[in-house]
């Protein structure tokens, strides 16, 4: 994820604070990357490694990611119970980012409500710990402020694309009384018109929207000038969350396309761990959509959403 949200990190409880108010969800059992004093800054979260025999390709994906933007310093989080697999992964942060001329700012292994460093130098560092909490903490505030989700969990993220059993059912009632769908650019231009009219309206998609959307998105051509169309812009959080809803609408048959526009959406809003629930419901639909395969490839090589359309 990308961001040009501004918060000055000054303390450890700061910067924890951080991980899931740009990440969408609190992780577990992962390696959360945060970098600065970048032309932007970025952020990345990746699973802990199954194995030690993995610990390169998971830190090479976030050394990628580093030296696709640019990145000069970078900071580590490391949500896990297991000391020796913290000790692993941070021999080898050291070693690959400073051989790679990127400064290690701090490295950090959190478990519960206590964080432990794992490099000298952090301020109130304690063998046994220092407990914090981030509930109250002011980006948490700021981020309930600005209408921010913050997820338990990567799973609880996922969940909300899950279907609407009534939202699909209504839409399914509709369908076979729909017109033949245009196609191509005249169809383009309709989905387009569509969801600006609605998002000045800020109405949640009715099952007559919805129907109308998924029944045009159903071909290729149109999907592809939809996306190609679709710019990291002012309106960028509002239409991701406007075609979320249409997501969780959306009849299993025409899931597909209706998903893979919306990880498109949610990557060009600079939410990757959306982006990535939402591939994943692409996936679960079919066969890979030739969008949703553009999404997670720009996803797994950390392309800034700033990139598209450049």
């Amino acid at each position: 994820m990308d961001t040009t949200s501004a918060f000055v990190i000054r303390t450890t409880e700061d910067l924890l604070a951080m991980v899931p108010f740009v990440i969408g969800f609190q992780p577990t059992a992962s390696v959360v990357m945060l970098t600065c004093a970048g032309p932007t800054a970025m952020h990345a979260r990746v699973d802990l490694p199954a194995s030690p025999t993995d610990d390169e390709q998971v830190l090479g994906q976030l050394l990628s990611a580093a030296n696709c933007n640019q990145v000069a310093t970078a900071a580590f989080v490391l949500y896990t119970d297991d000391v020796r697999i913290a000790a692993r992964l941070t021999d080898l942060i050291m070693l690959r980012f400073l051989l790679a001329g990127i400064g290690v700012l701090i490295v950090l292994r959190v478990h519960e409500d206590r964080w432990f460093a794992l490099v000298d130098g952090v301020a109130g560092a304690r063998v046994d710990g220092v407990p914090f909490d981030i509930d109250h903490h002011p980006l948490t505030m700021r981020g309930v402020l600005e209408g921010r989700i913050t997820y338990r969990s990567r799973e609880a993220l996922a969940a909300s694309l899950d279907p609407d059993p009534d939202g699909v059912a209504a839409v399914r009632a509709i369908l076979p009384d729909l017109p033949v769908p245009q196609r191509g650019e005249g169809a383009a231009h309709r989905v387009r018109a569509v969801v600006r009219r609605h998002l000045r309206g800020g109405r949640v998609p009715d099952a007559e929207l919805v129907a109308e959307l998924a029944t045009l998105l159903a071909d290729e051509a149109t999907v592809e000038r939809v996306v190609h169309g679709m710019r990291r812009d002012a309106i960028a959080s509002a239409r991701a969350e406007f075609w979320c809803g249409v997501l969780r609408r959306t009849p299993p048959e025409l899931l597909a396309p209706v998903a893979a526009v919306t990880a498109m959406a949610a990557w060009l809003a600079g939410e990757g761990a959306l982006a990535w629930c939402a591939v994943d419901r692409a996936d679960a639909a079919g066969p890979r959509h030739p969008v949703a395969a553009l999404v997670a490839e720009k996803l797994q090589g950390a392309v800034p959403p700033r990139a598209w359309g450049a």
